[in-house]
């Protein structure tokens, strides 16, 4: 919402013009998640992470210098948002589940309530840096934050878990990719 205001404010666009970058993203995130998901099947996780990151600050930093909707409709309705879609919820259940075959209802719970955590850290982080600095500059600096945290620690620490083989689940199945019970 911070930044829907901050850039109908600056441009001047309709508030329909202005949400048609939102649109975009959303329908760039149903695209792409599918594409994410093979990604992280195919491709060590630090890489897939390290690209989300990059994608997000190149997403930021090249909004920033946007002067056109198409250029944000572009820039962050697509570059931003499949660096997101990369790094989202449904990536990290992926690589944190295997690790807690015992416990992954609440590593999943754990993992989702990360979103609104994230909400309310930024929201008010973002309306700061944009009533202080304006929103082409909370760009870059956004765009620096999530590259920092996305891409040094995820690449350097992000490993697959250890030898997945199969573990009793659910009654009367198997839970394919869990690690055996000790």
């Amino acid at each position: 919402p911070v930044i829907y205001l901050a850039l109908r404010n600056a441009f001047h666009w309709s508030a329909t013009a202005t949400a048609g970058i939102f649109s975009v993203a959303g329908l760039t995130g149903a695209i792409t998640a599918p594409i994410a998901g093979r990604l992280l099947d195919r491709l060590d996780p630090r890489y897939v992470f390290l690209l989300g990151g990059l994608l997000i600050a190149i997403g930021f930093v090249t909004s920033s210098f946007a002067s056109a909707l198409w250029q944000l409709m572009l820039l962050y309705g697509v570059v931003l948002t499949i660096g997101e879609t990369i790094v989202s919820g449904f990536a990290i259940n992926a690589i944190l589940v295997p690790w807690f075959p015992r416990a992954r209802g609440r590593v999943i719970g754990l993992v989702e309530a990360g979103n609104p955590v994230g909400t309310l850290l930024f929201v008010p982080l973002a309306q700061l840096l944009v009533s202080t600095i304006g929103w082409q500059a909370t760009f870059r600096v956004l765009g620096l934050v999530f590259l920092v945290l996305l891409g040094p620690g995820n690449f350097f620490f992000l490993r697959r878990p250890p030898a997945e083989t199969s573990v009793v689940g659910p009654p009367g199945g198997q839970i394919p990719g869990a690690m055996a019970a000790p």
